[in-house]
């Protein structure tokens, strides 16, 4: 159990059920049912996060390589090529 200091997060989303912390200031990224509750680490590649957003069906994190990051379920994530110097500031 990691405790997290949301202030410190690039990035923290919230859909209703899941929070995503992403860009903690050591770098690692968490989903959890609960702020005060046990965090699952996730591995986000190297995809320095800008914008998360829950779009109903899945997540979708955008950042400052070619690629988006998707997930259903907030553990597993799959990369999604975008064109070459693409940065994704918003979705």
């Amino acid at each position: 159990n990691t405790n997290i200091d949301a202030s410190r997060n690039t990035m923290v989303a919230f859909n209703g059920k899941q929070y995503i912390f992403a860009n903690l200031a050591n770098g690692e990224s968490f989903v959890s049912s609960s702020i005060h509750g046990t965090q699952t680490q996730i591995n986000l590649a190297d995809l320095s996060v800008n914008t998360i957003r829950w779009n109903g069906d899945y997540w979708l994190m955008g950042g400052n390589n070619n690629y988006l990051l998707k997930s259903a379920d907030g553990f597993n994530w799959q990369k999604i090529q975008l064109t070459s110097g693409f940065t994704c500031r918003g979705l």
